[in-house]
C-alpha cells in the first residue's frame, strides 16, 4: 500500500505539469460532470432492487444532484484556474507498485469511457476511494492535506467527498456489470462501493445553519464552535452590521445604538449575511449563520437562500434563563472585547419581541460548553444523512 504523503507528491507532481487548456476544462463543467454521474447511475438503476438496494441508489441519485445543482460556481471556479487538466488515467492506489530501485511509480488504469482530462480533485478522490477500500480510511485525509500541500489547491472538503462518491459510483457500475457476467465477487464489490458513495455523498452535503437566541444566550459560542469543530465558515451578523456602518465602534449612547437596531437597518444587515451566505455556498462551503434570528420573516428568507442553493437549513434557537443571559451581555461589555452592540436595555427588548420559532432545534447553553456542543453535533449528523434506508437485497 502506498504511503500517502508520497502519493500526495506523486500526484502533486503530476498534475502540476499536466497540460490544460479551455477545450480541456470544458470537461470539467457541471453538465459533463452530470452527465458522468448519470451514465454510471444508469448501468446501476438496472441492478436495483436485487444486487443493489434502492432506496440507497435514489438517494445517491438525489444527494449527487442536489450538490451538482447549487455548486455551479465552484465548478465555474476550478475550469477557471488550471484545475482541469489532462491525465494519464484514474491512479488507484490498491494497484501501486515500486520499482526495483525503490522508487515509487502508480499504476493508472481507466474503466470503459472515462475521460482522459479530469479536474485534478477527481483523481485524487479515486487514489482516497482505494486507501477506504483497504481498510486505511485513516489516510484519507492525510492524502488531501499533503496534496494541498504541494498544490496550494484550497478547494472545499465537499468537493473532495463529492470526487470520492463519484469514483465509488463509475466503479460500482463496473463491478455491476462484471457480477453480470458471472464474477460473484464482483457482487460484494458492488455493494460496498455503492456505501461509500453514499457515506461521502452525505459527508459533502453542504449544509447552512442558523444560529440565534436574544443576546446573551450564548449563540455567538455555540457558532464559534461548531466553525472550528468542523471547519465550516461562521458569518456573524455582528460583523456585517459594523461592516455596514463604516466600522464604527459599538460605544455610544442608547440613541447612537438605536439607529443600527432600527428595523431599516436590521433589514439591510440580514440581506447581507444571506448574500454572504449564497456565495459561500455556491463555492462548496457550509456556513454559521450567528444572528439573533428573532423574527419569522428572517427565517423564511433564510430558507429561501438555502433552498435555492440546494443546501441543508439546520435551525439552532439557542436558550437560557434570561438572568443569566443579562449577566452574560453585562459581563461581554465590561469586558470590552466583543464586537456585539446589543447592551442589556437592547436585549430585554430583543428577547421580549422574539417571535414563536417551531421548526428550530433548542440548543440549552446552561451545560459545559463541550456537553452542548455535542447535542449540536448530533443533530447536524442527522440532518445532512437521510432518513433510514430499507432495500432488499436478493443476493448475500
Amino acid at each position: 500500500m502506498p504511503d500517502a504523503p508520497e502519493l500526495a507528491r506523486v500526484l502533486a507532481a503530476s498534475h502540476l505539469k499536466a497540460p490544460c487548456s479551455p477545450a480541456i476544462a470544458e470537461t470539467g463543467s457541471p453538465a459533463e460532470i452530470a452527465r458522468r454521474w448519470h451514465d454510471a447511475l444508469g448501468v446501476m438503476d438496472g441492478f436495483a432492487g436485487t444486487l443493489l438496494e434502492s432506496a440507497q441508489l435514489t438517494a445517491v441519485r438525489r444527494l449527487a444532484d442536489e450538490y451538482l445543482a447549487g455548486r455551479t460556481a465552484l465548478f465555474r471556479l476550478r475550469m477557471t484556474t488550471d484545475r482541469i487538466v489532462a491525465t494519464d488515467g484514474h491512479l488507484i492506489a490498491d494497484q501501486a507498485f515500486h520499482r526495483g530501485d525503490g522508487t515509487p511509480t502508480f499504476a493508472g488504469v481507466q474503466f470503459g469511457n472515462l475521460p482522459r482530462a479530469c479536474d485534478v480533485l477527481a483523481e485524487l478522490g479515486w487514489a482516497a476511494l482505494s486507501y477506504q477500500r483497504l481498510g486505511a480510511g485513516d489516510r484519507v485525509d492525510l492524502l488531501r492535506r499533503e496534496y494541498a500541500g504541494h498544490t496550494a489547491d484550497d478547494s472545499p472538503k465537499s468537493l473532495f467527498h463529492h470526487y470520492i462518491a463519484q469514483g465509488a459510483v463509475v466503479r460500482c457500475a463496473v463491478a455491476c456489470l462484471q457480477y453480470e457476467q458471472g464474477d460473484a465477487s464482483a457482487g460484494r464489490s458492488a455493494r460496498e462501493l455503492l456505501d461509500i458513495a453514499f457515506e461521502h455523498c452525505c459527508m459533502g452535503r453542504i449544509v447552512m445553519a442558523i444560529v440565534g437566541g436574544p443576546p446573551g444566550a450564548g449563540k455567538s459560542t455555540v457558532a464559534s464552535s461548531i466553525g472550528a469543530e468542523l471547519g465550516w465558515t461562521v458569518i456573524r451578523s455582528d460583523e456585517v452590521r459594523r461592516d455596514m456602518v463604516g466600522g464604527a465602534p459599538g460605544a455610544g449612547s442608547s440613541e447612537w445604538l438605536s439607529t443600527h437596531f432600527s428595523i431599516a437597518a436590521t433589514e439591510r444587515t440580514y440581506a447581507e449575511l444571506l448574500r454572504r451566505a449564497g456565495v459561500r455556498l455556491g463555492l462548496g462551503e457550509s456556513v454559521i449563520l450567528d444572528a439573533t434570528w428573532a423574527a419569522a420573516a428572517q427565517r423564511a428568507a433564510a430558507g429561501e437562500r438555502a433552498a435555492a442553493a440546494h443546501s441543508v437549513l439546520v435551525s439552532l434557537r439557542c436558550d437560557v434563563a434570561a438572568l443569566t443571559a443579562e449577566t452574560r451581555v453585562g459581563r461581554r461589555i465590561a469586558a470590552g472585547r466583543d464586537i456585539s452592540m446589543a447592551t442589556v436595555a437592547v436585549a430585554r427588548q430583543i428577547a421580549s419581541a422574539f417571535e414563536p420559532w417551531p421548526g428550530a432545534t433548542t440548543v440549552d447553553t446552561s451545560p459545559s460548553l463541550p456537553e452542548t456542543l455535542a447535542g449540536v453535533l448530533a443533530t447536524l449528523r442527522m440532518a445532512t444523512t437521510p432518513l433510514p434506508l430499507a432495500g432488499n437485497r436478493a443476493v448475500p
